[in-house]
């Protein structure tokens, strides 16, 4: 090294004192072809190819993947997903970087930086597959391992690259292994390591490579025996991959091991040994003084060379550039500022202000924080790092974030620093945070003015000369309300809540009107101030800038302005603020409505008397969507509490008698995302059935996927059960309508008919002309009628007293049998009249029923009567009697015309006949049947009816058989031991 060779010059002139000129001379002939070989074996060996390697397999060449065909420093394959094969030239753990994943590997086309997973074990000269995605930080183009393998071979490294600094300092090479050697132009560290800055050893250019080793490094590599103006020579991987330096360019060599870090001053040895045997002292030292006095010009040069690639390093940095010292009596000293402290917080560099001056610009709310966190790091001589407001001398305010590495030199600590402006990262955070102070409010409930308040607060707060207001817009009233404005004065607010917008009604009226930015520098002279200049002057209002504040629609929902007590026009700085404010302004207001608007509907919701279910949107396969919400009202009508229901599905709810072709129709609609309606049974909690009306909807996202279901359901059961009943009631009075034209028709046939008779045949006895015979058949048919006209009479009066309860049945004994004998004697007269036989089959004893006599009379008249009334010429009746243990049975059959299946459904209606109408084959009321039944069911009986269209009919009556014993039945007049038959 420079230094050791200097220390060591006088011990060897006092050894060299005897030697001669010539072979000084000699040496020094020696000394120069041997330093010119060694540049000249430099220079060929740096155009040698790397070595190749014949690793290939389906990889494809390190090169190719590189390719860079449209020159903007960056592989044209990032993103892909490539396999590269080659040699290890830096294991996992060797490269001095932070991150020990890291290993190179290199072909015969080039090399590459390969980032290999957890748990991977390399090592240098491994042959070695590698495939995966192929990506480019910080400058380094690099290869994010997905798999890896490595192949059984010998292991072989690639020699490396002889490089300069300058050729090294250039994307050509990255990847591979070099050997650069060059001068030390700066050694110190950072957050991250050490590292050592190299220039090129003949100084003839500016570019320089570092030398870099991360602090968890140092133990195994160490940079201290080097220090700046020592010429080295470094093997390693060259690359550009270091993770602190805020650098826009910035190439390192990192070596892997302390043999890859030697002097460069191979020939030195060589010198010593040469002019320590040759002797020539006096000539020696001449020759030493004048190799003195070349080395510390080309000292200064490369002094000065240094010093000026420092200040263009400095300057190209994105930040200030700075040294100050800290010394042992407390005093601070600034050493240096970069050229950019003029540009960035207007403070002239190096000859600029003090350390002290510095501090004052710092304004007192962080400055004392300021002074104790370098304070602090002076003391513990660790890194200072400190985010703070400075005020430069023209009146501006910038954030910047200070950042410093301390490096103790002859009892003074230095730090070496950059200063970075984040002023706009500030305002960011200060948005971010405003921003999230407005939701957060608006969450809590806070009332709108309340919210837009603070926020206008805040805003002034940054502008110290602005006066800030919000208004509101009401579309309905087309008028301004007032929304906040904290620092206007009260009677201005008043003067112009509620006015109506238009286009001379002040900046943030006219803004409102047009939808359109209003800037009203000067409100004295503005046009669209004339109607409330003087409202705005009186209180010291001179300019208003306004925009409008829109929804995502575009609808005007209010306006933002900034007014100011002096005439003003905005710059590009007030327009950001401005967009900035509205934008927050807007977020708290259309936040505010919202809310409103969704606790309006969640009340709504909640206090709904439907009940409304909501499912997320899918799956539609069984299990199905799962419930997500339940109202009250569909708790109260399932009986299912909430928490019964949030997680499962609406099959919860179906059961037996759910109907499978509504649930197939809804999960049609389902599957095509329609709307649908439907009905079916469902279940409550209990088990019991309801009928439910469900009306479903879709809701979409913002892109139009069904994210839920909404469903509001009704109980239907009750109307269903009205409606029901108002069908019956209707179908019961178009009945009674039917039964009304029936009446009337057999009421008018039967009581008109005999009516007719009794008046014709009374007009004829009346006459001239009647003979005795004829008097006596037309007074038999007068009589025959008006029987007819009682007897329609007497049943129209039966059945009212029966269905009124007007007529007392008695519960007693009653034999059967011998009424059902005495009603055969009664119509057998008539039965032969018609040529039909009637018979009568009952037991040779008595068969009591209790019943009421008179109510079985009329069943037994009635019966009997409709059996010869519907029977043709030449057939049968039979009334049969029997009884078991609870009842006693009365049939009356006969051959009649019988009835088909629709007639024997209205047979005991009343005014049904088998005809009706005017036209009727069959005289009648229809209410014989109607009456039988009556009495039968008053009487505790039942009657059933068996029949046949042209095959006759049966009627079966039961009544309550009677427990009392009886007398044996009446002999007949025909055979008192044989059934009586009429013929």
């Amino acid at each position: 090294m420079a230094g050791a060779c200097s220390g060591c010059l006088p011990t060897f002139l006092k050894l060299s004192m005897a030697r001669s000129v010539g072979c000084v001379l000699a040496i020094l002939v020696l000394l120069g072809g041997s330093l010119g070989a060694s540049d000249t074996a430099r220079s060929a060996s740096s155009q040698a190819l790397p070595p190749v390697d014949s690793l290939r397999g389906q990889a494809k060449p390190i090169a190719d993947v590189r390719r860079d065909l449209d020159g903007d420093a960056v592989p044209d394959r990032r993103g892909d997903t490539v396999t590269v094969a080659g040699r290890v030239t830096a294991g996992q753990g060797e490269l001095p970087v932070p991150i020990p994943q890291f290993a190179a590997v290199q072909d015969s086309t080039g090399g590459i930086h390969v980032h290999l997973p957890d748990g991977s074990s390399v090592e240098r000269g491994d042959s070695l597959h590698v495939r995966g995605v192929l990506t480019h930080q910080y400058g380094l183009t690099q290869l994010d391992g997905l798999a890896h393998q490595t192949v059984e071979t010998a292991p072989h490294v690639p020699a490396p690259m002889p490089l300069t600094v300058s050729a090294a300092a250039d994307d050509q090479y990255e990847g591979h292994l070099v050997q650069v050697e060059g001068r030390i132009t700066t050694k110190t560290e950072n957050d991250g390591g050490r590292y050592l800055l190299l220039s090129d050893r003949s100084g003839e250019n500016s570019s320089q490579i570092g030398l870099f080793v991360a602090h968890r490094h140092t133990s195994r590599l160490s940079l201290e025996p080097y220090e700046e103006g020592d010429r080295v020579e470094v093997t390693g991987l060259l690359g550009q991959h270091d993770y602190n330096a805020p650098y826009v360019e910035y190439y390192q060599v990192l070596p892997r091991a302390d043999a890859d870090v030697s002097p460069a001053y191979t020939a030195s040895p060589y010198l010593w040994w040469t002019l320590y045997g040759a002797g020539g002292g006096a000539v020696v030292a001449v020759a030493a003084l004048f190799l003195l006095r070349a080395t510390v010009r080309r000292r200064t040069r490369e002094l000065q060379e240094s010093q000026a690639r420092f200040q263009g390093l400095a300057n190209s940095v994105p930040g200030i550039i700075f040294q100050f010292a800290a010394s042992k009596d407390g005093t601070y000293e600034l050493r240096f500022v970069s050229d950019r402290a003029k540009e960035m917080i207007d403070v002239p560099p190096n000859e600029g202000p003090t350390f002290d001056q510095i501090t004052q610009q710092i304004p007192s709310s962080h400055r004392d924080g300021f002074l104790e966190a370098i304070g602090t790091a002076v003391k513990e001589k660790k890194p200072w790092r400190y985010e703070f407001p400075f005020d430069t001398p023209a009146g501006g305010q910038f954030w910047l974030l200070g950042a410093a590495t301390p490096e103790e030199r002859g009892g003074v600590v230095l730090f070496n620093g950059v200063l970075l402006d984040i002023t706009e990262r500030k305002k960011a955070e200060a948005r971010a945070k405003l921003q999230t102070n407005v939701l957060r409010q608006i969450t809590e409930g806070l009332p709108l003015r309340d919210v837009l308040a603070e926020l206008i607060e805040e805003l002034e707060a940054q502008r110290t000369d602005m006066l800030g207001s919000v208004l509101l817009y009401d579309s309905s009233e087309n008028t301004i309300q007032h929304g906040a404005a904290p620092s206007l004065p009260e009677e201005y607010n008043q003067a112009i809540d509620g006015v109506e917008v238009g286009p001379r009604t002040g900046s943030c009226g006219s803004a409102m009107h047009s939808d359109s930015p209003v800037i009203a520098e000067d409100i004295e002279t503005d046009p669209r101030w004339r109607d409330y200049r003087n409202v705005a002057l009186d209180h010291d209002l001179r300019a208003c800038w306004s925009v409008p504040i829109r929804d995502s629609q575009g609808q005007v929902l209010g306006s933002f302005a900034m007014y100011y007590r002096e005439p003003k026009a905005p710059s590009d700085a007030d327009w950001a603020a401005i967009e900035e404010a509205r934008s927050l302004a807007r977020i708290a207001i259309v936040r505010h409505r919202d809310s409103q608007q969704l606790r309006l509907l969640t009340k709504a919701v909640e206090q709904s008397t439907e009940p409304i279910l909501i499912t997320e949107g899918a799956p539609l396969d069984p299990p199905g969507p799962r419930i997500e919400y339940v109202n009250p009202a569909e708790e109260q009508m399932t009986g299912y509490r909430k928490d019964e229901l949030i997680g499962r599905t609406p099959r919860l709810l179906q059961g037996p008698k759910t109907d499978r072709d509504v649930l197939d129709s809804l999960r049609d609609a389902l599957e095509a995302g329609e709307p649908w309606e439907g009905e079916t049974v469902n279940y409550r909690r209990d088990g019991t059935p309801y009928q439910a009306r469900w009306s479903i909807a879709p809701v979409h996202n913002a892109q139009g996927t069904i994210e839920h279901w909404v469903s509001v359901q009704r109980d239907v059961t009750q109307d269903r059960q009205r409606e029901q009943e108002l069908k019956d009631a209707k179908e019961a009075a178009e009945e009674a309508a039917n039964l009304k034209s029936a009446m009337l028709a057999n009421m008018s046939h039967e009581i008109r008919t005999p009516l007719t008779s009794i008046i014709g045949f009374a007009e004829v006895l009346g006459g001239d002309d009647a003979s005795e015979a004829s008097t006596h058949d037309l007074a038999r048919l007068i009589e025959k009628s008006g029987k007819r006209l009682l007897e329609t009479l007497d049943t129209v009066l039966t059945l009212s007293k029966l269905e009124a309860g007007q007529m007392q049945l008695a519960d007693e004994p009653v034999d059967v049998v011998e009424e059902t004998h005495e009603v055969a004697k009664q119509f057998k007269g008539q039965a032969r009249e018609s040529d039909l036989t009637l018979h009568v089959e009952t037991p040779k004893r008595s068969v009591e029923a209790q019943c009421d006599g008179g109510g079985l009379q009329i069943v037994l008249h009635n019966l009997v009567s409709n059996a010869i009334k519907y029977s043709e010429p030449g057939g049968q009746i039979w009334l049969r009697v029997s009884e078991n243990d609870e009842w006693t049975t009365l049939e009356v059959e006969d051959t009649g015309i019988g009835m088909d299946e629709q007639q024997v459904e209205q047979l005991f209606e009343p005014f049904r006949q088998a005809s009706e109408g005017v036209a009727r084959k069959y005289e009648g009321t229809g209410l014989g049947l109607t009456v039988t039944k009556e009495a039968v069911e008053q009487m505790g009986g039942s009657i059933d009816v068996e029949t046949e269209p042209d095959d006759g009919t049966c009627f079966t009556v039961r009544l309550p058989r009677s427990q009392q014993p009886t007398a044996a039945p009446p002999a007949t007049d025909d055979d008192p031991t044989n059934p009586t038959t009429a013929s």
